[in-house]
């Protein structure tokens, strides 16, 4: 049974909001890790890890950031619940409106949203390990910190990437039957011209494609859309 590519993009929104509360959840979770790891902690005294010279000398390193920076933390830890929570509310509310030109407003600002704290968690968390004095921040975490960098990586990244564009015809009163494939193909498809690949294939198994097999035109190159809009200026006293 097909599924209609309706169904599919308004889920898509839907599983971007479910991956944005596991971030949720396992930021509270890593915040319950943070306060016992700072009580034991506490006494100053050295960390007895199983671990090469350089990683205790980064979670040495981590234990003085954080005793410096208690509060900035905090603070940080808040904008962050914030900007999981304001994601989820835009992706529940990108599944319940019914305009098509809002909810791909709302979903293209949920992605942005998502790929800014993505591009955060990667120069904080990332980046100092290319480097051999820096350390990330929240190394502490352990395989939270990972967790919720792979999680931002779907949602920011592989999902918006990946995810079929919703049709949103020209002229509202007359939407194309079947649109054509370059208006609902992916950001992914759109770069590498996957969405023509149907109509190579198939013209590459036949001697002769015929016109008819060819995807229809795009209604925003159509004669009558294009006619509305650029025909004034070419003819002034066409009265349109």
């Amino acid at each position: 049974m097909s599924i209609a590519l309706q169904h599919v993009q308004v889920a898509i929104p839907g599983c971007a909001a479910l991956l944005s509360l596991a971030i949720l959840c396992a930021q509270l979770s890593s915040d319950r890790l943070v306060r016992k790891w700072r009580l034991a902690n506490s006494d100053n005294a050295e960390p007895v890890l199983t671990a090469t010279t350089t990683s205790k000398a980064r979670l040495h390193t981590s234990t003085v950031y954080m005793k410096s920076s208690t509060s900035g933390e905090l603070n940080s830890t808040h904008i962050l619940l914030f900007t999981y929570t304001y994601a989820i509310i835009i992706a529940i509310i990108s599944l319940t409106i019914t305009s098509s030109c809002w909810r791909a407003a709302l979903t293209r600002h949920s992605s942005i949203v998502l790929l800014v704290t993505w591009l955060v968690y990667g120069y904080r968390n990332v980046f100092p390990l290319a480097t051999f004095s820096e350390t990330p921040p929240d190394l502490c975490k352990g395989w939270i910190l990972w967790t919720e960098v792979a999680i931002l990586t779907v949602t920011a990244i592989v999902i918006p990437a990946a995810m079929p564009q919703e049709y949103i015809p020209v002229d509202p009163k007359h939407p194309m039957p079947i649109p054509n494939p370059e208006h609902t193909a992916s950001i992914f498809s759109l770069g590498f011209f996957f969405f023509l690949d149907p109509v190579v294939f198939e013209a590459y198994r036949v001697s002769h494609l015929p016109y008819d097999r060819l995807s229809p035109l795009a209604d925003d190159d159509s004669i009558q859309n294009l006619k509305a809009v650029y025909f004034r200026h070419l003819d002034p006293f066409s009265g349109d």
